[in-house]
């Protein structure tokens, strides 16, 4: 470690005694009101193999005249004042290590450590080393907060826990409940993101609330049973576990095609009310991307209208015989009888067919039905009635 010498009139010589080839000389230094002195172990921490070569001469010639005045003026070339810190991070740190010098302060004391660059002192989770010719990770002895540049910084165990107060934050992507947005939201450094009263955020800086009244997902690492979140305001009111559950559904007038897909346990994917999603993953989290009239086999045939995943309605299939009804629409001067799942009343989401095994939707456009105007999508799915 370096020796910090001081003098409070700044004038007049301090006398280092220091060994040099085995032999101890005194030196006399030209007072600053701090300098750093680095300790010398040998000839070699001041000079290059030519200038030892100069001294071993020298030593040889028992001219310590000489040697004293040549040592002063190599060590005056880089002993400046610490209280210049870009000048004494040059010359004395960086000379030696490569890292950067630093002043860091505990009221009146002053500390002297380094770092591998000066961003490092504004981010959470960089390293602080002690200063001089070999650096260390500082111990829990420095465990504290010091002042650098205004900035008050808390050291733990060598490593930047917080900086004015601030210890950084942890991000989460969550999933609106329909499944259809992604949501990167952050809390505060530890904060339990399904603790009631966490406060969601828009940015890293925690600067910025997020302004969410919704109830997300939430996809547990490693694990299959994941969370509800309820927000109000970005503030988390309260969450809940859920599960999935894996089903096989098969297309509505195909035979052999097959979906096998999740949804959440506890949810009646048969009741729209229940607003009932199909997952293509068993965390819960993707909605399938299936548009598509299905039906299932148990626990009763039942017919499903999916939407991008989402059950729009559903219904009893008649397995017996036909498993549909039939109706005219009118388009321009042409009647056309149209087919749908047994029971499904002519309304929006309903699916219409051409024929009565449902195999054939019904053509896009629109198409007069005791009086009103229906509006037929594609996939045969009515859009409007007016």
């Amino acid at each position: 470690m370096p020796i910090v010498l001081y003098n409070s009139t700044a004038k007049g010589k301090f006398m280092k005694y220091t060994s040099i080839g085995g032999i101890t000389k005194s030196v006399w230094v030209d007072a600053f009101k701090e300098c750093l002195v680095p300790e010398i172990n040998d000839t070699s921490a001041l000079v290059n193999k030519l200038d030892r070569s100069r001294i071993e001469t020298a030593e040889r010639l028992s001219n310590s005249k000489t040697l004293g005045a040549y040592i002063l003026k190599e060590k005056l070339n880089y002993l400046k004042d610490v209280t210049n810190e870009p000048r004494w991070q040059k010359k004395i740190t960086t000379r030696f290590t490569g890292k950067i010098g630093i002043i860091m302060t505990v009221g009146e004391r002053k500390y002297a450590f380094s770092v591998s660059a000066l961003s490092d002192l504004e981010a959470i989770g960089s390293t602080v080393y002690s200063a001089g010719s070999f650096p260390v990770q500082l111990s829990s002895s420095y465990n504290g907060t010091y002042v650098y540049n205004s900035n008050s910084i808390e050291i733990v165990d060598g490593v930047i826990k917080s900086i004015n107060g601030f210890s950084g934050s942890d991000s989460y992507t969550l999933r609106n409940i329909i499944g259809t947005t992604n949501y990167t939201v952050y809390v505060e450094d530890g904060a339990s993101v399904f603790a009631n009263g966490t406060q969601f955020y828009q940015d890293a800086g925690l600067e910025n609330t997020y302004p969410l009244s919704i109830t997300v997902r939430y996809d547990v690492p490693a694990s299959n049973t994941n969370k509800k979140i309820s927000l109000s305001s970005g503030l988390v009111n309260s969450s809940s576990n859920y599960t999935t559950e894996i089903k096989t559904y098969y297309l509505s007038g195909s035979s052999g095609t097959s979906y096998t897909l999740y949804n959440e346990v506890g949810v009646d994917v048969y009741d729209p009310s229940e607003n009932p999603i199909l997952f293509q993953d068993n965390q819960g989290i993707q909605n399938s991307a299936l548009n598509a009239t299905v039906f299932t086999l148990s626990p009763s045939y039942k017919y499903l209208i999916v939407a991008s995943g989402r059950v729009l309605s559903s219904g009893d299939v008649d397995s017996g015989g036909g498993g549909s009804d039939s109706y005219v629409f009118v388009q321009g001067r042409a009647n056309t009888t149209v087919y749908v799942s047994s029971g499904a009343a002519i309304q929006v989401g309903t699916t219409v067919y051409t024929d009565s095994g449902l195999t054939t939707f019904l053509a896009k456009g629109d198409y007069t039905y005791n009086g009103n105007t229906v509006r037929v999508g594609t996939s045969g799915v009515i859009t409007s009635i007016v």
